[in-house]
């Protein structure tokens, strides 16, 4: 074959292959454009991001404090003495304690507690001189508090929390059993918490540890004592809880 034409044959080829693989690459990104966009799993933000809104205490056991949101109870009991006197205990009670934190800065939150309780307990002696006694009391408490999460791992944040608010308690009886007919306090209530929160999902945590609480009532007004009265009270315990959080 004469040289010229064989430089020809492969110039040709050349082209062909150019565009061969121009045609692929053009494909290529076509087909690229029209496939869907990942659709792997975003990974959830951690606790005490900005903006986050903590429902706490919807269900909870608390020592020596209130089970939850909602608290119900009725109890009966009864006790004999070797005079054959029989004293029974009758206490209904009812609870309402709400728990929300809102972090307004990443992993600094503000929120409080609000709560309203009432229980009544009846007293029935049965004996050589029967009694009766009925006991009713009411409380109020509000507790504004600040904390700041302390992010561990994914999973788990150290969130201490501390407040102080206000308590207000009521109490009325009549009968013959106690004596007592009104009680009114008022005074402050605070509360130092250290929980560790584990988070197995994107909204649920559960939040262990440990709490102490004060309380002071500066005066109150009785009609046991002949002038005003104050108390004071300390108390270490435990909370363990679970709670719903917001984005």
């Amino acid at each position: 074959m004469h040289p010229t034409s064989i430089r020809r044959a492969v110039s040709h080829n050349a082209v062909v292959l150019s565009l061969c693989v121009a045609s692929i690459a053009t494909l290529s990104a076509v087909a690229r454009a029209d496939e869907p966009p990942s659709t792997a799993p975003l990974r959830p933000r951690l606790f005490g991001s900005r903006g986050q809104l903590v429902l706490d205490d919807l269900v909870a056991y608390r020592d020596g404090g209130s089970p939850g949101i909602l608290g119900v109870s009725h109890s009966r009991s009864s006790f004999g003495d070797s005079s054959g006197n029989v004293t029974s205990f009758v206490v209904d009670s009812y609870s309402f304690d709400a728990s929300a934190d809102y972090f307004l800065l990443p992993r600094f939150s503000i929120g409080g507690r609000a709560g309203y309780a009432w229980s009544r307990t009846e007293v029935h002696v049965a004996g050589s001189t029967p009694t009766s006694a009925d006991y009713a009391s009411r409380s109020l408490t509000v507790v504004p508090r600040v904390g700041l999460a302390v992010p561990l791992s994914e999973e788990v944040t150290l969130y201490p929390r501390v407040g102080i608010g206000y308590r207000h308690f009521e109490r009325e009886s009549g009968g013959a059993v106690g004596g007592v007919s009104a009680q009114l306090s008022t005074g402050w209530l605070g509360a130092v918490e250290m929980p560790f929160v584990f988070r197995p999902g994107r909204s649920f945590f559960f939040r262990l540890g440990p709490e102490l609480s004060f309380k002071w009532s500066p005066s109150g007004d009785s009609s046991l004592a002949a002038g005003d009265s104050s108390s004071r009270g300390v108390r270490f315990g435990g909370t363990a809880a679970f709670g719903l959080l917001l984005f």
